[in-house]
């Protein structure tokens, strides 16, 4: 079996095709490991690159994250670990794919307030209750985004799995109570087989985000 790229700490979990890699340090600090298209499909082993920031993985070579969000990690000297699974839509599916409990893993819900759009995270398994959004807030009008409408604003992402990180796409983010009180999160990155995992201090302190009851 071939031994797992040497970050600063790595987990390969056999016949799962999950590479769990660590980064102690910003991602454009470490060494990375470049695994070329054309040696993936022809087995071949990954050769050494100065570039950086790039996650190796059994099943798919080279990962990347939504762009603002590592480059803000990375500025911001954040530890975090970085999972890659097979491709999953839903939250719980998500969660379930990447080994995260449902009250880690944070589910990232658009809506629109009034005529802004804000951010709502939640766990995987829990659910958005409208009614109370506009109690807390005090408004008239909230509910769920279309696609359409928020697909735009999220360009370096798959539609549907947008991090948790509306400070980064000047949006506000709204967090369930449930979600603030957990050690850790995890999230989406960007993509349907890229999550990252952190601990939920460096979150709040990152995005600081509002903290509200909304939820089921």
């Amino acid at each position: 079996m071939q031994s797992p790229p040497p970050f600063s700490r790595s987990l390969y979990i056999p016949d799962s095709g999950i590479t769990f890699l660590e980064a102690k340090q910003p991602t454009s600090e470490i060494a990375g490991l470049r695994f070329a298209r054309q040696g993936h499909r022809d087995g071949a082993r990954p050769e050494p690159s100065g570039r950086s920031g790039v996650r190796l993985c059994k099943s798919k070579g080279v990962i990347m994250l939504a762009r603002r969000l590592k480059e803000f990690l990375d500025k911001q000297n954040t530890k975090y670990i970085s999972i890659q699974h097979s491709p999953a839509y839903t939250a719980q599916e998500v969660a379930a794919s990447s080994h995260v409990p449902g009250r880690d893993f944070a589910k990232t819900v658009v809506v629109k307030i009034e005529d802004e759009f804000a951010m709502l995270v939640l766990p995987a398994n829990r659910k958005v209750v409208l009614s109370d959004l506009r109690e807390m807030l005090d408004v008239e009008k909230a509910r769920l985004a279309t696609e359409e409408e928020f697909q735009r604003m999220f360009p370096d992402c798959e539609v549907g799995a947008m991090p948790p990180f509306g400070n980064l796409y000047g949006i506000d983010v709204y967090v369930a109570p449930n979600l603030a009180a957990e050690k850790e999160i995890a999230f989406n990155a960007g993509t349907h087989t890229d999550v990252i995992k952190m601990a939920f201090e460096d979150f709040e302190r990152l995005v600081q985000p509002r903290v509200l009851s909304f939820t089921t």
